[in-house]
């Protein structure tokens, strides 16, 4: 049972981060009080997930957007080092 209920745990997690996520892209586009709250957000994804290619190339995203090319690349590549093929980590 408490293999179960550590799946389960770790499905939540996984679900908690996506959620994360899908916030921080949404955010990202907005005002710079909006990118802000992007970058705790997709923060604490990586906190839950830090394997997460999505959060790292939002992350990405969101220092483009910013201005910051140089940390923009620096979680692209790290994405990339996990998902070479990854598609939108590519796009950037």
């Amino acid at each position: 049972q408490r293999l179960l209920d550590a799946g389960d745990s770790t499905d939540s997690m996984a679900a908690v981060a996506e959620s994360a996520v899908s916030e921080g892209r949404r955010l990202s586009s907005g005002s710079k009080e909006d990118l802000s709250l992007a970058f705790r957000a997709l923060e604490r994804a990586l906190l839950m997930e830090p394997k997460s290619v999505s959060a790292m190339t939002e992350l990405g995203f969101a220092h483009f957007r910013q201005g910051n090319l140089a940390a923009a690349l620096a979680e692209c590549n790290r994405a990339l080092t996990l998902d070479p093929a990854n598609a939108r980590t590519l796009y950037l």
